[in-house]
């Protein structure tokens, strides 16, 4: 008797070697996804600054809150992030004595060169500045 086809026992061994490889290629991207987070909130701190110097442009002071900045709230941008890739709240404080504000987010990998701090010291909101994962700026 002359059969096509595959038996269970082929296709099974199939869909093993298909799931372990492709569990292999999702560890391995994982450290770029990271790095493409990362990215994402550099990006994303620097537009909130951008918004931040535009309220300070028009209001002659840096905003108590970053929601402020929103038009919806008496602002000057129509959209801004706010929270971080992983849904956690960027860190904003506003020193209204020295007139300048802090802004921080906690990176998932380890600072590089390239996104090293800008500042060490303090705090912005949660986000603790003397942290080795944090990424804050001042102004």
């Amino acid at each position: 008797m002359n059969r096509k086809g595959f038996t269970l026992i082929e296709l099974l061994i199939v869909v093993a070697i298909i799931s372990i490889l492709a569990g292999i290629v999702l560890v391995g991207l994982r450290p770029s996804l990271q790095t493409a987070r990362d990215a994402r909130r550099v990006a994303e701190i620097k537009q909130i600054q951008t918004g931040l110097q535009l309220y300070y442009n028009r209001e002659g002071r840096y905003p108590d809150l970053l929601n402020q900045l929103l038009v919806t709230n008496g602002g000057v941008v129509t959209a801004l992030p706010l929270t971080d890739p992983s849904s956690k709240n960027y860190g904003y404080t506003y020193d209204e004595p020295v007139g300048g504000y802090t802004l921080g987010t906690m990176f998932e990998e380890q600072a590089t060169q390239a996104t090293q701090n800008q500042v060490t010291t303090g705090r912005a909101d949660e986000v603790d500045c003397t942290a080795e994962k944090a990424y804050c700026v001042s102004f």
